[in-house]
């Protein structure tokens, strides 16, 4: 934007639009005709748009503190909210006001993302937190769009950390057979941690968050997706769970959403744990638990199975050894049993789908009839 004085003593301010210089109109700067160039100057530098007042540490600390708020009034349990605290005020705001000169206005944010990802790894995280860090930033920025903070048409591309596949983690695994003849004469509530943990394929906090009502049966349950799956290959199909919720390892809170990706229906894939289950359900609900049908705390629990459950496997195993027996022993393909075991990544699914390892003694001679 740029002014003249007139020999007739007329002020015009011209702006540039288009490429092209285009006068304001007189009724704006009539006034300025009798003015010091001093008073012209100023005006014009009115005129000029204002950068974005920069914010300050305790602003962007405010922005975090009051989306991890926002997380807890979602429901999202105390132990995330914790985690995304730490990786917003101890790692990544930090990084983005250590640069020259501060990226305090967060639309700058975006485009420092790789020097972020390199600043974590020159600090020698692990892979876990580094995921957790992007996770973090990723809310804070998505919160940011939201309240109209930043622009909205800019989008975060952040780089994740390659992992190496991992064996499947199981000291030994189990068959259906197995898991139904340990439940026999088990505490109700023992048991029906173990059958439901097992044949449901649950993580551990979602099996002890399970309610009576969560529960589909019937032609209803054979009806929905997760039915249809099943009965396509060959298995049952008429008892299902809809996770929503999972149990928060904070105290006194049990209704924490669950884990990402985790939502939906899953379903029983054995008839006999089938009817086993909706016996316990009904023997549960007999002693007057409205809430969850395991009624206690984490811990007691964890010690209750510990005490048990299963010898020598965790809940945690006993999913493990679900999905293990299904990719091996069942006509499930990897899309269904990532639906089923509501994996994020198809590549943590192909894990349960490798053949063991089996060492057989080689015979003397080759004899196809021994």
């Amino acid at each position: 934007m740029y002014w003249q004085r007139r020999s007739d003593g007329r002020v015009c301010i011209f702006e540039t639009k288009g490429g092209k210089p285009k006068a304001l109109p007189r009724d704006r700067t009539r006034h300025l005709d009798q003015q010091p160039d001093e008073v012209v100057e100023r005006f014009i530098d009115s005129l000029a748009p204002r950068p974005p007042k920069p914010l300050s540490n305790e602003e962007l600390t405010q922005h975090a503190e009051t989306y991890c708020a926002r997380m807890t009034h979602d429901g999202m349990s105390k132990t995330t909210v914790e985690m995304h605290r730490y990786a917003l005020l101890s790692r990544i705001i930090p990084f983005f006001l250590s640069q020259d000169p501060p990226l305090t206005d967060p639309n700058g944010w975006p485009f420092r993302c790789a020097r972020l990802y390199d600043h974590l790894v020159g600090l020698g995280i692990s892979a876990d937190l580094l995921i957790k860090c992007n996770a973090a930033l990723s809310g804070l920025w998505n919160w940011l769009q939201d309240e109209g903070l930043v622009d909205a048409s800019i989008k975060l591309r952040l780089r994740r950390p390659r992992q190496l596949a991992k064996e499947t983690p199981l000291s030994f695994t189990v068959t259906p057979d197995e898991v139904l003849a340990w439940s026999v004469g088990r505490e109700p509530d023992v048991a029906f941690m173990g059958l439901v943990g097992f044949f449901f394929s649950l993580r551990t906090q979602e099996t002890l968050a399970v309610r009576a009502g969560d529960f589909l049966a019937g032609t209803k349950a054979a009806g929905i997706e997760s039915g249809k799956v099943m009965a396509r290959a060959g298995l049952f199909s008429k008892l299902a769970i809809n996770v929503t919720k999972q149990h928060s390892k904070s105290s006194g809170d049990t209704a924490a959403a669950p884990k990402a990706n985790s939502k939906g229906w899953v379903s029983c894939f054995d008839e006999r744990a089938a009817v086993a289950i909706v016996g316990l359900v009904r023997t549960l609900k007999a002693e007057g638990r409205e809430g969850p049908l395991v009624d206690f705390s984490v811990g007691c629990n964890l010690a209750r199975w510990k005490q048990c459950g299963f010898p020598g496997l965790t809940l945690k195993d006993l999913r493990r050894a679900s999905i293990y027996w299904l990719g091996h022993h069942t006509d499930l393909g990897l899309v269904e049993l990532k639906s089923h075991a509501r994996h994020e990544r198809v590549e943590t699914t192909a894990k349960y789908l490798r053949r063991p390892n089996e060492e057989v003694e080689a015979p003397d001679e080759l004899d196809l009839e021994a």
